[in-house]
């Protein structure tokens, strides 16, 4: 199997038939949709959000066509997909060959989100970058990160740097440190590869894939792991790299302007309802808004919502019924109990904060 029919094949296993087979595609794409951020964080693939951006909906679906008529895939009602038995046990022994579950998860043990840890990665590449061309002495060169908000962070950061061959020493002895500390020597050479300089030019990611003979998409996915092993090191202790997280903290990173807004009214003390009749808004939109605020921003006191109880019976009343669909598990719990609150116990749940994905049992060789 290719890199992406694993993957998917993985997707579609956590899903067990609780979403079509396109909340995959919007979710590997990227798409900017409220459905396909909040499933992201629901199934555990925040680490796979935005991973294809330029998969085109004919090869994915040429690739869901090929999945089912090698009947690796049994087609359910409304286009949604079970993963055969035939297939789960080769699924297994994919994933437990790439030290799937060792290396996809580990961004989970910084306690902070994907986009915190994506836009640390992007800094630390152009950083690395600008330090390289600064000690060569050249000062054109062709940015590795396009993403302006990261060009004029990383401008603005190196234009307040006074002693800047200090700081490039610093700099080295830094990364040095930290690769040394790696438990993982795959991840600490994906890091290293994919950094540019000075006539230096980063591996792309197919190069990477037949260096270590490991599937491009896993390879996107692992680097993205290095940086969060990476991030980790750089928060334990001190160092150059800790300086580059400083700003991931900000309340507002990550949101889309609708939600931002919201946001800013919560902030001053409104409720959902005055904040629904302030932005004539339905309150659904504002309780929409409110979930994707406790996705991107892990400090938010999503708790003034819904109590610890609350939070325990809809976790036990999930895993009890063995779904995630909102629907049938209102069903099971008392009236008083919103639609709102089982959304937001869902994706604030107990076992996504502590990097396990529900439904992993018989892939990671559980009784299932």
């Amino acid at each position: 199997m290719k890199g992406l029919d694993v993957l998917l094949l993985y997707m579609l296993q956590q899903l067990n038939g609780e979403r079509t087979v396109s909340s995959c595609y919007h979710i590997l794409t990227g798409r900017k949709s409220t459905q396909a951020i909040q499933d992201a964080e629901l199934f555990g693939f925040s680490a796979f959000y935005g991973l294809l951006q330029d998969l085109s909906r004919h090869d994915y679906d040429r690739t869901v066509s090929c999945l089912s008529l090698a009947g690796y895939l049994s087609r359910q009602e409304k286009d949604r997909f079970l993963v055969t038995k035939a297939a789960r046990s080769g699924l297994k022994q994919q994933l437990t060959n790439l030290r799937f579950f060792e290396r996809a998860f580990k961004w989970k043990q910084t306690g902070r989100t994907m986009q915190d840890i994506r836009r640390f990665w992007g800094r630390f590449q152009l950083l690395g970058q600008v330090i390289s061309y600064y000690l060569a002495g050249a000062a054109r060169y062709q940015p590795a990160i396009s993403d302006m908000h990261i060009q004029i962070w990383v401008k603005s950061f190196w234009k307040g740097i006074k002693d800047k061959h200090h700081f490039a020493r610093e700099w080295v002895h830094s990364l040095t440190q930290h690769l040394s500390e790696f438990d993982d020597d795959l991840l600490a050479h994906l890091l290293l590869d994919r950094l540019s300089g000075y006539k230096v030019a980063g591996y792309t990611y197919k190069q990477l894939e037949h260096r270590y003979g490991i599937p491009e998409v896993f390879v996107r996915i692992y680097t993205l792991q290095a940086a969060a092993t990476l991030y980790m090191l750089s928060q334990k202790r001190a160092t150059l790299f800790t300086r580059l997280t400083e700003e991931n903290r900000r309340e507002e990173a990550g949101l889309m302007q609708s939600a931002l807004e919201t946001y800013r009214l919560l902030r001053r003390g409104h409720t959902l309802e005055e904040i629904a009749n302030l932005r004539g808004l339905k309150q659904s939109t504002i309780e929409d808004h409110v979930i994707d605020i406790a996705i991107h921003n892990p400090d938010f006191d999503y708790r003034q919502f819904i109590s610890d109880d609350v939070m325990k019976a809809v976790r036990q009343v999930s895993k009890r019924l063995q779904t995630k669909r909102i629907r049938p598990i209102k069903e099971h719990l008392p009236d008083d109990i919103s639609y709102f609150q089982i959304r937001l116990a869902l994706v604030k749940g107990e076992e996504h904060e502590t990097g396990e994905p529900q439904g992993n049992d018989e892939l990671r060789g559980g009784k299932g």
